[in-house]
């Protein structure tokens, strides 16, 4: 049961600290977004560890590079390495889509047609 629990921590605290920067950052746009995004899929994605229990990837990463000797990081680094190149894939084409759309003058938005009255 505290597995469960940490994990729900985990996840609570990466959503809050996700929102958080984005609440702080959203003048920036999508620059917002991009950071919450990658905070979320950082602090949630798990490896599974030696035992058969799982952990984040980042965490695991961070172990394995500063505080275990000689160990082979490249397990986590390459979990998460895909979910970060899906997320600034999916950020590159909603930054290249506002950009067609600002030089093409379609804002996105439909124009209200108004009745003659």
């Amino acid at each position: 049961m505290s597995y469960v629990i940490a994990w729900l921590v985990l996840a609570l605290a990466g959503v809050g600290f996700a929102w958080l920067m984005w609440r702080s950052l959203r003048r920036f746009g999508l620059f917002a977004g991009l950071a919450a995004s990658l905070i979320v899929v950082w602090a949630l994605m798990p490896i599974e560890l030696s035992g058969g229990e799982y952990a984040p990837a980042l965490i695991a990463l961070l172990f394995r590079l500063f505080l275990e000797r000689g160990a082979d990081a490249s397990t986590p680094a390459t979990v998460l390495f895909f979910p970060t190149l899906i997320v600034l894939v999916v950020f590159v084409g909603l930054f290249i889509r506002r950009q067609v759309g600002r030089f093409s003058g379609h804002t996105g938005r439909p124009k209200s047609i108004k009745g003659k009255g």
